[in-house]
């Protein structure tokens, strides 16, 4: 009787042994992909703020490209879903990236997140973190007087805000959600500040349609 027990227990691990080696070598190539993916993200977003359009999509098509690829190596593992948790912080990145291409180059975000099933919690921090690249453009338009565009991404600013708070999303379901608010509603009073006392500034301000 042991003897059976024994060579059965032989082949469930041998079975398990192949799963694992299955999940380890696609967590190695997803883990991979993951690091491309942010790369590229944070070189998009250097582009956008840049205006260089052109690279600023280049990157982000690529970020997308590798996205994809995770996607589908997850899809055909049969425990892919253990695998899930170490794309996020990808997914989060080329969210913020595609959203600052959007603001600077007025382009529809939703075409580019097209076909991606990103994670709704990744969508959600990805978006705080593009409140803060929303605050560095905010300064930059501040130093160069453009005191309209920089009240208009404070109003932006303001509606993220409004928009996750009336949700009413509990902070228990996503992680760090209450300090990232607090950290976006004093980025929003710093931005008022500054704008306020570039208004009192004696300095001219350039009008919204001055080059």
């Amino acid at each position: 009787m042991s003897r059976k027990i024994e060579e059965k227990i032989a082949n469930e691990m041998e079975k398990i042994a192949e799963v694992l080696k299955r999940i380890e070598e696609d967590k190695d190539e997803i883990l991979k992909l993951v690091r491309e993916i942010i790369a590229c993200s944070s070189r998009s977003i250097e582009a956008s703020k840049r205006s260089d359009e052109e690279k600023a999509k280049a990157y982000l098509e690529k970020a997308k490209r590798n996205l994809m690829k995770c996607y589908e190596i997850i899809k055909q593992n049969e425990y892919g879903y253990k695998l899930l948790n170490i794309i996020a912080d990808g997914e989060k990145e080329f969210v913020e990236a595609t959203f600052t291409f959007s603001l600077m180059f007025d382009k529809d975000y939703q075409e580019i997140l097209e076909n991606l099933e990103i994670d709704p919690y990744s969508k959600l921090l990805g978006i705080l973190e593009f409140s803060g690249e929303v605050r560095r453009i905010f300064i930059e338009k501040l130093l160069n007087e453009r005191t309209r565009e920089a009240r208009e991404l404070i109003d932006l600013l303001d509606r993220i805000y409004q928009e996750i708070v009336c949700r009413d999303i509990r902070y228990s379901l996503v992680p760090g959600l209450k300090r990232r608010l607090d950290i976006l509603r004093n980025q929003i009073e710093k931005c008022l500040e500054d704008l306020n006392l570039a208004l009192r500034s004696p300095r001219k301000v350039k009008d919204e349609g001055e080059d």
